[in-house]
């Protein structure tokens, strides 16, 4: 096989794996958020947990696991979160729903 077919080959596998590689990496920081008080409480709010689960800014954000790490321990990094949710909740067509 030559370099340029593997090239493709290996690309079209890559694209096929990343959706479930990123699904799984936001499945298991989901779940270690979930442990944590302050984003159980933020998650009984229906628009939270509808923008947490849908949105493709606040799964970007919850996709990283330097930034879930931070989450869990840092105040400042719990603030900016809040305040990208809010933003994002208060921009969102609500009824489009």
């Amino acid at each position: 096989m030559s370099y340029f077919s593997r090239l493709i080959k290996d690309f079209f596998i890559f694209s096929w794996l990343s959706p479930v590689i990123t699904t799984i990496n936001l499945e298991r920081n989901l779940a270690l958020l979930k442990q944590e008080d302050w984003f159980a409480n933020i998650m009984k709010d229906e628009k939270n947990q509808y923008l947490i689960l849908n949105n493709i800014h606040i799964q970007n954000y919850l996709i990283e696991d330097k930034k879930v790490a931070e989450l869990k321990v840092n105040a400042e990094e719990r603030e900016h979160f809040l305040k990208i949710l809010e933003e994002q909740k208060a921009n969102y067509g609500w009824s489009r729903l």
